[in-house]
């Protein structure tokens, strides 16, 4: 396959589609993957933030428990906002980003995850209410249904919130710094 025809005529998917059929998919593709990189601006700040939502220590058991000197990987907030910075940094490097789409990112992102934060408490609510449902001497399924469901609530909020962040830090960037991060991300998954 070669970068200029992302989709050959050949590929079963395009058999019998017209030239303006095919077009039209590539740039469907292109658009999605465009897409894909404004993700991976924010992925720092998402990978913490699912962090956080684990269990004391996280989704992330290996990352549980003390830390270095005794250090705890628990949610952190100011931490968490911290490594979120630092990616967010490094991969802008990595486009040629302005200082001030740089600026502009982090405030992004700083947003989303001060905005995040407050599903946290949530989260951490409607685990404990499933533990003490889950120890009961009876269960009651109705009651878990309820958490499950609430559960569900918080990451849809989660989720649409972090697409905006995503569309609006895809904003920031040129077409060509989307397109360089797009090739990046790629060869980094081999």
């Amino acid at each position: 396959m070669s970068r200029n025809h992302p989709i050959r005529p050949e590929d079963p998917v395009n058999a019998g589609a017209s030239p303006s059929q095919r077009h039209g998919r590539r740039r469907w593709l292109r658009r999605l993957a465009i897409g894909g990189t404004a993700a991976a601006l924010l992925a720092g700040g998402g990978a913490f933030v699912a962090h956080a939502h684990g269990g004391p220590d996280g989704p992330f058991p290996m990352l549980g428990g003390p830390g270095p000197m005794g250090r705890s990987t628990a949610f952190d907030p100011d931490e968490m906002r911290a490594r979120a910075e630092w990616s967010v940094e490094r991969m802008l490097k990595k486009v040629d980003a302005t200082d001030a789409q740089t600026q502009r990112i982090k405030q992004i992102v700083g947003t989303t995850l001060r905005e995040l934060e407050g599903l946290h408490a949530q989260h951490r609510a409607n685990r404990d209410a499933m533990t003490k449902l889950l120890a009961a001497d009876t269960i009651d399924r109705a009651q878990l249904e309820a958490v499950r469901a609430a559960e569900m609530q918080l990451a849809d909020q989660a989720s649409k919130r972090m697409t905006q962040s995503v569309a609006d830090a895809a904003e920031v960037l040129t077409a060509a710094q989307r397109a360089k991060l797009v090739d990046l991300m790629g060869r980094h998954r081999g």
